[in-house]
């Protein structure tokens, strides 16, 4: 037999006496190398998934497992999904607890796997069963668990609602509005309003408003252009004297 196999015979067989499931008669069979398989369909049988390993694939693992009344199943090839648990756990173990990997002494490695599974069981809190230990959910305590904690938030949460309504200052009152009128020259004078602190002002726009009725002031005329020179001293006539003429 290899190693391999023996292995997974030793843990079966102490798993098995861990849950109470290794009876009298499962006790014999295993003693008797020569022991016939049962066939009787009565016997309750249990299901063990695994991936493809060679200690579960090996023939006398195979044996071992029909004489305990325990049923295989193994994973697909390169498909870690089909035993997605198994995988979650021993990556667990691995993560949080690196150090098994580095102990050599059977011994030394068995006590720490038990002290590893009692933590894993009833300490550790899992996210998938909305943090409980997996002793709650067998122990029938994960509901009432989980709806304890779900009220004592919601508690928590009210509590610290009221202590931030109550620690708010009142606000100071709005300053008085006030708005400067606009004078009547800017009545038709395009305006804007500036705010700054509350206060609306009204700024007209400081063109002033030009008179339709007033003609329009005469132009100066142009110096002569009829090719001569501008003779010395010409000025030309100011707007005043344009409009005296």
């Amino acid at each position: 037999a290899s190693p391999d196999s023996v292995a997974a015979r030793v843990l079966f067989a102490r798993g098995l006496d861990d849950e109470g499931l290794l009876t009298d008669d499962i006790a014999a069979r295993l003693a008797d190398p020569g022991a016939e398989l049962p066939d009787d369909d009565d016997v309750p049988l249990l299901l063990a998934i695994s991936d493809n390993g060679t200690e579960m694939c090996a023939k006398d693992t195979r044996r071992f497992t029909a004489l305990c009344s325990i049923a295989q199943r193994l994973g697909r090839p390169s498909t870690p999904t089909d035993q997605a648990w198994i995988e979650s756990l021993w990556g667990h173990a691995k993560r949080e607890h690196p150090h098994l990997e580095a102990i050599a002494d059977p011994a030394v490695l068995s006590a720490e796997l038990e002290r590893v599974r009692v933590h894993h069981n009833h300490t550790r809190l899992h996210e998938t069963i909305g943090y409980a230990t997996p002793d709650d959910e067998h122990q029938d305590r994960g509901s009432a668990i989980r709806a304890s904690r779900t009220q004592s938030t919601r508690t928590a949460d009210q509590k610290r609602r009221a202590w931030h309504q109550s620690q708010k200052r009142p606000r100071p009152p709005h300053p008085t509005t006030t708005t400067r009128q606009q004078p009547p020259h800017a009545a038709s004078n395009p305006t804007r309003t500036i705010t700054k602190n509350q206060k609306h002002l009204i700024i007209a726009d400081p063109t002033p408003e030009k008179n339709s009725d007033s003609p329009p002031p005469k132009s100066s005329p142009p110096p002569p252009s009829n090719g001569s020179k501008t003779p010395p001293g010409y000025k030309p006539p100011t707007a005043s004297a344009a409009t005296n003429s």
